[in-house]
């Protein structure tokens, strides 16, 4: 029953072997491109009813099980250009953008690392201490509330239907 157990386990483990190694695997997504790689690998181009993404699955398991029986590698085409080293030349692939843009997004930064380092100080506070006076801490939230008043507001009735406040800072 253990040998059973055991060789179980092992078919369950090459089925996700091979599974995992179907996902890595780069396929084409264009129809004719797929057609050509399956008439390559000498499968028919089309089995009957068989839709696009059928047909991209299936080339997808032929070349997993090709990668499975040579050990990982696929084999390469004649025409295929194989680099051995890495140019040395790193291209500049981004476009640089208007100096607003750089300005906004500074004052974001600003505004985005002042609130971080409050938030990180908090965390670290309340991590030391964490018997924190909570009802202090409300008590203040609640005065910060009293600053605000509401600005506007829609009537439809009696009562507003929703409204507006905003922070006088």
């Amino acid at each position: 029953e253990s040998q059973a157990a055991k060789d179980r386990h092992e078919s369950l483990l090459k089925d996700f072997e091979s599974r995992r190694r179907a996902r890595a695997l780069a396929v084409p997504t264009d129809d004719k491109e797929v057609r050509q790689r399956l008439r390559g690998l000498g499968e028919p181009m089309t089995l009957f009813g068989e839709r696009e993404m059928e047909r991209r699955e299936r080339l997808r398991k032929l070349l997993a099980a090709l990668d499975a029986e040579d050990g990982g590698e696929l084999p390469v085409p004649e025409e295929a250009e194989v680099l051995t080293e890495l140019p040395d030349e790193q291209e500049v692939f981004y476009t640089e953008g208007p100096s607003d843009l750089l300005r906004c997004r500074g004052a974001i930064a600003e505004f985005s690392l002042v609130r971080a380092a409050q938030r990180v100080a908090t965390q670290k506070r309340k991590r030391q201490d964490p018997d924190e006076d909570e009802a202090a801490e409300a008590k203040g939230v609640l005065e910060n509330l009293e600053n605000l008043a509401i600005e506007s507001s829609e009537f439809a009735d009696e009562r507003p239907l929703s409204g507006c406040a905003f922070s006088p800072d």
